[in-house]
């Protein structure tokens, strides 16, 4: 059984799943498309790529982290890592500085302007996230909460299982 980066173990496809649920799959799959096509220009959320992730592991660490560490925890390749955290030092929002208890090590610290920043950017996605919220009503906010929550438990059951989560291919993403 291969390992998919981010998604778990991957086993043989499922076996067969009733015509209704596949239909509903491909209306689900076209939706996903038809809302993708609303994000900004891939130049613009490109150069955003893995940052606030990052920046929510490291706020989350009970201190510094090495590079490798933060790679794991956000679910992304030492790549993906190199560069997003040389833009965010580029960008005051992080240093990185030699480990205190092996010189050879570096270890990431986030600055108080990326702790300023990163405040100021989850503030700004509750705002966003809120106002699609009370577009969509409070019921339908209810039930896409309960049905997301459900969702992550089958993902979750489906990891402990060894059974599929992602389609073939989806840690290759990005590489």
């Amino acid at each position: 059984m291969a390992e998919e980066k981010g998604c778990g173990p991957v086993a043989s496809p499922e076996g067969d799943v009733p015509a209704e649920y596949r239909l509903w799959a491909r209306e689900l799959l076209k939706l996903s498309v038809d809302m993708r096509r609303q994000r900004p220009a891939p130049e613009i959320s490109q150069g955003m790529r893995g940052m606030p992730m990052v920046m929510r592991v490291l706020l989350d660490a009970d201190g510094p982290l090495s590079p490798g560490q933060i790679a794991r925890a956000a679910g992304v390749t030492d790549a993906r890592i190199a560069n997003t955290l040389r833009a965010l030092e580029q960008r005051g929002y992080i240093r990185r500085e030699p480990s205190e208890h092996d010189r050879r090590r570096v270890e990431v610290i986030v600055t108080e302007e990326g702790r300023r920043r990163a405040s100021e950017h989850f503030d700004e996605l509750l705002d966003l996230v809120g106002g699609f919220l009370e577009e969509l009503g409070e019921r339908d906010t209810r039930d896409l909460i309960r049905i997301l929550g459900h969702i992550g438990q089958v993902m979750e059951a489906r990891r402990r299982e060894g059974r599929q989560i992602c389609p073939p291919g989806a840690g290759d993403a990005g590489r």
